[in-house]
């Protein structure tokens, strides 16, 4: 699992949701999803610990790779094993460790997946939310939310979220793809207002010194 599929990247920064674009849909829902995008927007930044596991079993598949994410506003900075994206705003930088080699590129405020804030409207585009169910997981009460894309084109066609009941946080997230893929993330450890300065965003060649840098500016 060399890297992650790009509208993976998108969904790893679902901590950002907005109810308004599910306003049409069930009434259960729209209300845990404006619970939990209050709750996200009251954070100055964030951090999050996440294992995503990829299994298919037509593929005999399963996989699984760890990594964070640290959002603050439009900034962000995604780590895992086989690669770190950072984003200022203004650059990107795709840091591919085994490759010992960095690729630089203008950031697209306009393009959903390189831009966190952008992620409040992305609903008002064509998902149907559905409350499925509340159940006790770990002793923990969890309600389970269903988005289908109306979309119906795009790779996957299902997105089921949990979400902790108490304090309004997104625990896991599943999507089901059509060719039989499943991608589980689950967040083991959410850090909120975080110390993050904007240094934290940019790929600094001083401190990784051997690594090539592609410059596709």
């Amino acid at each position: 699992m060399k890297n992650l599929p790009s509208y993976l990247l998108l969904l790893i920064l679902l901590g950002l949701l907005n109810h308004q674009a599910a306003a049409q849909q069930d009434a259960q829902a729209v209300k845990l999803l404006d619970a939990l995008s209050k709750k996200m927007q009251s954070y100055s930044a964030y951090k999050a610990t996440f294992s995503l596991n990829i299994k298919a079993e037509n593929e005999k598949l399963d996989e699984t790779t760890n990594g964070t994410i640290l959002i603050k506003g439009n900034k962000f900075l995604l780590q895992t094993t086989a690669q770190d994206i950072y984003n200022d705003h203004r650059t990107v930088w795709t840091h591919a460790k085994a490759d010992k080699e960095v690729t630089v590129t203008a950031n697209d405020p306009n393009d959903p997946e390189m831009n966190p804030a952008m992620i409040y409207g992305l609903y008002k585009k064509g998902f149907k939310a559905l409350f499925i169910e509340s159940k006790t997981v770990g002793g923990l009460k969890m309600d389970i939310v269903d988005l289908t894309p109306n979309n119906k084109s795009l790779e996957y066609f299902k997105i089921r979220m949990t979400i902790d009941s108490k304090n309004n946080l997104l625990k896991s997230w599943q999507i089901f793809n059509k060719n039989g893929r499943k991608y589980l993330f689950t967040i083991s450890k959410f850090e909120p207002n975080v110390p993050a300065i904007d240094a934290m965003f940019q790929f600094n060649t001083a401190t990784n010194k051997g690594v090539e840098v592609v410059d596709l500016r």
